[in-house]
């Protein structure tokens, strides 16, 4: 009993000290309330988007509230700057979905605590802000008001990888599988990391391998929680997720490859393989449809046209038979593309329709510029530039 006390003293110890192994980056201040998370006060004052974008560059989002305990917190930080007011307005990170009643953060926080002044949230606005110089409540305002604002930055300790590219460069895990990560702000989560293709590193977060699981005919809460037969199999990691992956480094990495062709007379190689890769790629989080952004600029052999592929979606909404934001319903109900990042006149590539399509140019396909085909099987992953 007694050996079995000091074993359990020595767990705790370890416990305590692994929690604290990180410390804040310069500038940043510990919160009170959770012990792997920091603050950011920024005094300049910025548009909603414009203060995301800033926390971005800095590893971190604007900032998640989720206990009175935390407003307590935040309100000191900021009453605490000489150069903010009582009656100034702080930016944070929560945003309201179609000028309804939902509101989400953009860490992907649950929205389970709120502490709206009386009145709000006044639905005319969507982004929302805290009168953390006095009261703490918030309110919602024009997200192109200039505001001061909190960014946050989890510190996970070093060896709980945040991705699959840390679970290789950091924690030297070669063999490519299925594994726990550890992204910051939200609940860990598993994902398959693909750490032999092009150097390792990758996480998948699409894929599609034969006919056994639908993707056309999902909707938009699919797309956004995710789905698959098996995350070695046919898999869409979910959006929530993509977004948290592909915000929380200041450039990441996207890699689409795809085999086979059933399309022959549009492509001379019906047992081909194509690929293509592009940096600065990220999407937005619900509020803004998860908005596609990469480079243009890309290395591969899977389009040779500027503008085809998967460029021709850039800055585009990701949209579903449910949701389909700008997109013509046929593109969900003949030309059966399933969740993609589409315009009106739909997409020149949707790897997620219907896998048994109509001709070339429909369901599961990709135009590449001068040929268009259907592949057997796609894969798309994303990868950390910074290290």
């Amino acid at each position: 009993m007694k050996l079995y006390y000091i074993v359990l003293v020595a767990i705790n110890i370890l416990q305590v000290s692994f929690v604290f192994s990180a410390q804040c980056p310069v500038g940043w201040q510990l919160s009170v309330v959770d012990t792997t998370k920091c603050y950011l006060l920024v005094t300049d004052k910025a548009t909603w988007s414009e203060a995301e974008q800033h926390c971005r560059q800095t590893a971190s989002h604007l900032t998640s509230i989720t206990s009175a305990f935390e407003t307590s917190n935040l309100n000191s930080l900021v009453q605490n700057s000489l150069l903010i007011g009582p009656l100034d307005q702080i930016w944070i990170g929560a945003s309201g979905i179609n000028q309804d009643d939902r509101f989400i953060w953009t860490d992907g926080t649950p929205m389970s605590y709120t502490n709206w002044r009386i009145g709000e949230p006044y639905l005319l606005f969507s982004c929302v802000s805290s009168a953390a110089g006095s009261t703490g409540k918030w309110s919602t305002e024009n997200c192109q008001t200039k505001n001061s604002f909190i960014c946050e930055h989890y510190m996970v300790p070093t060896d709980r990888p945040t991705d699959c590219f840390d679970l290789q460069y950091r924690n030297g895990i070669t063999k490519s599988g299925i594994y726990q990560i550890y992204p910051p702000g939200i609940a860990p989560f598993m994902a398959y990391c693909d750490l032999e293709t092009d150097g390792g590193g990758w996480t998948v977060f699409q894929r599609r391998i034969d006919n056994t699981t639908t993707f056309y005919d999902k909707l938009w809460n699919d797309y956004k929680v995710g789905f698959n037969n098996g995350l070695d199999k046919n898999l869409w990691l979910g959006n929530d997720h993509i977004h948290i992956l592909s915000t929380k480094d200041s450039d990441v990495e996207l890699r689409v490859d795809f085999w086979g062709s059933r399309g022959p007379d549009f492509s001379p190689v019906p047992d081909g393989y194509w690929w293509e890769k592009h940096t600065n790629f990220h999407i937005d989080d619900e509020a803004n449809f998860y908005t596609l952004h990469l480079s243009y600029r890309y290395t591969g052999n899977a389009t040779t046209t500027q503008g085809a592929g998967i460029g021709s979606s850039v800055d585009c909404c990701f949209s579903t038979a449910d949701v389909p934001n700008v997109a013509d319903p046929t593109c969900f109900s003949e030309d059966g593309l399933g969740g993609w990042w589409m315009f009106q006149m739909c997409a020149n590539s949707a790897l997620n329709g219907k896998y048994q399509p109509p001709p070339a140019g429909y369901g599961f396909f990709w135009n590449g510029g001068p040929f268009v085909m259907n592949p057997l099987q796609s894969r798309m992953m994303l990868r950390s530039l910074v290290w």
